[in-house]
């Protein structure tokens, strides 16, 4: 069995995430997530892990 590529998220959208708590800090963070649901995962992208040539894929 292959195994699945390591995930790593990205500088910006991790700086992003931040300022976004900083700006609505009691905001709901039901919805919040680096990884998108599994119809996302099936199209082709450049940010889902194993869909790309690259051996670290970025979120």
């Amino acid at each position: 069995m292959a195994k699945k590529p390591a995930v790593r998220i990205t500088k910006r959208l991790d700086t992003l995430h931040s300022q976004v708590n900083r700006l609505a800090p009691k905001r709901s963070k039901l919805s919040d997530g680096w990884l998108g649901d599994a119809k996302h995962s099936m199209r082709k992208s450049d940010h889902n892990p194993g869909r790309t040539a690259r051996s670290t894929p970025s979120i």
